[in-house]
């Protein structure tokens, strides 16, 4: 029986062997896999940061509040407006004024009235002009005139006064600023 034994014993330390092996190259393999992995997986961290420049374009006087006007036929009326750049990009801005119902027939001019920049355009009732960055401010002149019937007062006349008499007109003025890149 002893041979028997020890000739089983033999081929049993066969599988437990070739087991033991392949168990130590598992080991092994996945020591130097996990190196390999190691080696791709990085991490890094960072941080950034900006800040929009300010877009900042303040208009007084007439263009943020109503004003009555009493004017007769011959008559003009005056108002000052400005519009100051207080932004830190360059801008270009058109200033645009029109009588919006046509009720009356006003005649509208506009003019500039010392500029700080030098490229105010004015063109009729509308005026062009382009500031720098920094605290720069235009000044305008909007005149009104009602003219004058240049005939002389007839009946027709003065029924066109009568019915013109209370009407009232809108006139905008808008500024439209865009930034220069």
């Amino acid at each position: 029986m002893g041979k028997y034994l020890h000739k089983n014993k033999t081929k049993m330390n066969i599988p437990v062997r070739a087991a033991a092996v392949l168990l130590c190259l598992a080991l092994v393999s996945t020591y130097f896999v996990s190196d390999l992995f190691a080696r791709y997986t990085t991490s890094d961290q960072s941080s950034d940061s900006a800040r929009v420049a300010e877009f900042s374009i303040e208009s007084s006087d007439i263009l943020s509040q109503s004003i009555g006007v009493s004017l007769a036929p011959g008559g003009t009326d005056e108002r000052t407006f400005t519009v100051e750049n207080n932004s830190e990009v360059d801008v270009e801005y058109t200033v645009t004024v029109d009588n919006v119902t046509k009720n009356l027939p006003l005649k509208l001019s506009l003019e500039t009235v010392d500029p700080s920049s030098s490229t105010v355009q004015i063109d009729g009732t509308t005026a062009t002009a382009h500031q720098n960055p920094g605290s720069h401010k235009d000044t305008y002149k909007l005149r009104i005139t009602w003219p004058k019937t240049e005939t002389k007062y007839e009946e027709s006349d003065a029924a066109r006064d009568i019915a013109l008499m209370g009407m009232v007109d809108h006139i905008a003025v808008v500024v439209k600023a865009v930034q220069i890149d």
